[in-house]
């Protein structure tokens, strides 16, 4: 066999599956100077990861060359090996990695990582935080500044220089740790950063493989394909923008139902077919766009990170490669496809938008035939060159609604798809079909249970309207339409087979649109008793100006009336005068019926009674707002018999029966109040309450009161107020007398008291006038009112023997004859408490000599003349 190597593989078909067993073997090559035809002689083959495998069945055993390798085999041997234990390579696997580790580990131990959170040193190969003094970081790793580099001399190449570094080109590029070139290299040294030595780390087998988008198992391999290395095909690179696509590639394309003049090559890892460059990923079934995407998130080659290539490849220039190619879905599809077209575009190296740390590679691949009817896109993984993106999509979609997408896509870790296959292999492939001419709907309905749609994509299951597709992919189920937004129902919506109904609440009807409602209160009550209320009571009848009308009409009787009441809860939002929002009976059906009661507020009614068997019931609603309280009413009504029973017995009350058309009722006569046996009377004490309106005094009587008023006031015709009654004619020897209301303060009005003594005339007698205390005159200089004056005599003309206007209290007064005229003038002017007015003390005496003895008796002076 030829250097470039050979693949060797070896199926198992079990339950019509496709099995990996032993893969691509990248280490055992034939090199030995120049001598490229010596071959491989007794070459064993190995697998250990099958356990539990049933040996039995058909195998099949496939060698591929590569390149122009040509294999010929001269001989096989099975052999089956078991053990009755699990091995301890299987068992001494670690459960938890060292926190370092940002993935998986091979042992315990940060140089035992898959990768590293931050960095690796090149030669312990543990993960470290930061580089130590005198190292340098490069490509992830630190190795020392001073440390010769060799150039490899060698044909071979390393693929990973800083884990060679240690030892140098030399040692590290040997055939030992070799592999296919997947770079621009035939040849290129592989040395996996989870081994300590090189020896242990290139004898180690590596299986590979490739997975459909929907498989559990590897069902081929199929490694990065080298570009630049085949004669006569052009490598082109996509420019470097953020986001951008290639020059249109010219062919005739299909994808989805449609076949496409050109494709592109779009830096955010997908090819399209009319030019799109956008770098979100959203879900393909929503896009309706035809893209065919290996790894779709927003990549950035602007900064000068990485780069994208491609090449076209035709039968009759890449013949080898588009074999292997055209295996690789054979063995993915289990159908006979030819491809004759080829484009592989590898995302070099490319960082994520504003993450330049980051690095990824992957490979992407679109295949068609001759007849340009059929085609699959095939999507290369390796495990470990794929970083973690923040959001990215795999599969494909097209504008007439065909998509798929791989389930690592709804991981929220896309870049885990690269590491499915592990630890079998670190090669993982996707194989999507593009396109499918065969009709799987005529064989027993594809296993659909209602409508099967033959598409170029395999076919589709799917459901009358108001079904649903269930998570099988065949059957169906009824979908509740009214769980969505009520179907859209205004008030009620009712879930049916395969559709839905739509209903109103009492008191609506449903609208030609078979959704909204109307208001359709009212109609025409016939029974001898009912009920009806208001659209929506209990709860707030509507904003909205409508009319609710209901017409009682029982069968006439002369002797027959209607009772309407009012339940709870009630409530109109009305306003004075009810102009609307009001109920409203009438005593018949017309409506210049007398009202029986029109109500707009959110007092509830008393029951009412009609003249007849025939009403009317009035409801106005408005558009104005109004709170949640405001619930409308609720009616019942029933038809009952005329009686009179004050008839008999007076119907039991003290006084008056009065008969109505509830029944009846007892009354009082006025001044009298009903007890609360609703029949007996009781007097009302109108003075014990502030109803009677006497201003000085009341009087209670039997069923009546009478008002009274203070000394010095007299009752006027209203018989409730008093006026002012002060001073009158003396004709005693002796009396006493004061202003209204003495010994608290005189009124504040005007008025005048004359007080005339006239007693009979003696020629020797005088009369004597004394001041009482309290006293107080609440008057001004010179006293033009608010004043008490004595005249000498019994006319307006007399003298004056004092006039007197303050609060001092004057000395007794003495006239000239049994003849005198006291006079106290009032004002409105306000005065103070202590302005009493005055008492007065007179007694005629004789003239001549007068002792006076003065004696104090509680409040009084008595004045004793001897």
């Amino acid at each position: 066999m030829r250097k470039e190597g050979t693949s060797v593989q070896v199926y198992h078909r079990r339950v019509e599956q496709c099995q990996l067993f032993l893969g691509y073997r990248p280490y055992d090559y034939d090199y030995f100077g120049d001598d490229i035809n010596r071959g491989y002689f007794n070459w064993p083959f190995m697998s250990v990861m099958f356990w539990g495998e049933d040996p039995t069945g058909q195998w099949t055993l496939t060698v591929t060359p590569f390149g122009n390798s040509i294999a010929t085999i001269s001989g096989i041997d099975f052999q089956f090996y078991g053990v009755s234990e699990v091995p301890e390579a299987v068992a001494n696997i670690p459960a938890r990695c060292h926190s370092d580790c940002r993935r998986g580990c091979a042992r315990e131990g940060s140089n035992f990582c898959d990768s590293c959170v931050n960095l690796r040193n090149a030669y312990t190969l543990e993960c470290i935080n930061e580089c130590p003094p005198g190292y340098t970081q490069r490509n992830g790793y630190c190795y020392d500044s001073n440390h010769p580099v060799e150039e490899c001399n060698s044909p071979l190449k390393k693929k990973d220089e800083v884990l060679c570094a240690d030892a140098g080109y030399t040692s590290c590029c040997t055939e030992e740790n070799c592999e296919v070139s997947i770079e621009s290299s035939p040849i290129s040294c592989f040395c996996d950063a989870l081994c300590h030595s090189y020896g242990d780390c290139c004898s180690d087998i590596l299986d590979i493989g490739c997975t459909e988008h929907n498989a559990t198992e590897p069902c081929g391999i199929l490694p990065y394909i080298a570009l630049g290395v085949t004669g006569g095909v052009d490598t082109l690179s996509v420019p470097a923008f953020d986001d951008g696509v290639s020059e249109p590639i010219d062919v005739a394309f299909p994808i989805g139902y449609s076949i496409e003049p050109f494709v592109q090559v779009g830096t955010n890892g997908y090819f399209t077919f009319d030019g799109y460059d956008g770098f979100f990923p959203f879900p393909f079934d929503k896009r309706n766009k035809s893209l065919v995407a290996p790894f779709f998130t927003n990549i950035d080659i602007s900064v000068g990170v990485g780069q994208i290539r491609y090449e076209v490849h035709r039968d009759n220039t890449s013949e080898v490669i588009l074999s292997q190619v055209n295996q690789l879905i054979n063995n993915c599809s289990e159908k006979e496809f030819t491809g004759n077209w080829l484009l592989v575009a590898t995302w070099e190296n490319v960082s994520w938008y504003r993450q330049p740390t980051t690095r990824s590679t992957f490979q992407g691949m679109l295949v068609t035939d001759a007849n340009s009817s059929n085609s699959y896109a095939v999507f290369t993984y390796y495990c470990g060159d794929l970083s973690h993106a923040t959001f990215a999509s795999i599969g494909f979609g097209t504008e007439d609604g065909l998509h798929a997408a791989h389930e690592a896509t709804f991981r929220g870790s896309a870049h885990s798809i690269a590491c499915l296959n592990q630890p079998t292999s670190p090669w993982v492939n996707v194989v999507y079909e593009l396109t499918n001419n065969e009709n799987e709907c005529e064989v027993e309905n594809g296993g659909c249970e209602q409508i099967c749609l033959d598409k170029l994509y395999l076919y589709e299951c799917s459901c009358p309207d108001g079904s649903e597709l269930n998570s099988d992919g065949r059957t169906c189920s009824d979908i509740n339409e009214c769980l969505d937004s009520n179907g859209g129902c205004e008030h009620v919506c009712n879930n049916t087979k395969g559709s839905y109904l739509c209903s109103c609440e009492e008191g609506y009807a449903l609208n030609e649109d078979g959704r909204t409602c109307s208001i359709t209160c009212g109609g025409r009550l016939t029974e001898v008793s009912g009920s009806f209320h208001t659209p929506d009571w209990p709860l707030s009848y509507p904003t909205e100006d409508f009319v609710c009308e209901w017409v009682i009409d029982i069968e006439n009787t002369t002797d027959s009336v209607i009772e309407i009441s009012f339940n709870d809860p009630y409530g109109i939002n009305g306003r004075d005068t009810c102009p609307t929002d009001y109920v409203e009976v009438l005593d018949g059906v017309e409506d210049h019926s007398r009202s029986l009661g029109k109500y707009c507020f959110w007092r509830k009614p008393d029951p009412i009674l009609t003249s007849s068997s025939r009403a009317k019931v009035v409801f106005q609603g408005s558009d104005l707002p109004r709170p949640p309280t405001r619930v409308g009413v609720s009616i019942i009504y029933h038809m009952r018999q005329k009686v009179n029973e004050c008839e008999r017995d007076n119907g039991g009350c003290a006084h008056t029966c009065q008969d109505s058309l509830f029944g009846y009722s007892c009354h009082c006569h006025e001044g009298f109040t009903l007890d609360s046996d609703n029949h007996n009377c009781s007097d009302i004490d109108e003075c014990a309450t502030d109803q009677h309106g006497c201003k000085h005094i009341c009087i209670n009587t039997e069923g009546s009161y009478s008002c009274g008023c203070s000394d010095g006031y007299t009752l006027n015709e209203d018989g409730r107020t008093c006026s002012i009654t002060c001073g009158g004619r003396l004709t005693e020897v002796s009396g006493s007398f004061h202003t209204p209301d003495w010994p608290l303060s005189y009124p504040t009005e005007d008025f005048v008291c004359e007080w005339v003594i006239d007693i009979e005339n003696t020629t020797d007698s005088v009369i004597e006038i004394s001041f009482n205390m309290p006293y107080g005159i609440n008057g001004r200089d010179p006293c033009p009112t608010d004043y008490v004056e004595v005249l000498d005599g019994v006319e307006d003309l007399s003298p004056s023997l004092g006039k007197h206007c303050f609060w001092r209290k004057p000395d007794p007064i003495l006239t000239s004859s049994s003849r005198a005229k006291v006079v106290f003038q009032g004002s409105d002017l306000p005065h103070p408490a202590s302005r009493v007015g005055v008492s007065i003390i007179y007694h005629m005496r004789q003239k001549g000599r007068i002792n006076l003895v003065v004696v104090h008796v509680n409040d009084l002076i008595l004045f004793i003349f001897s």
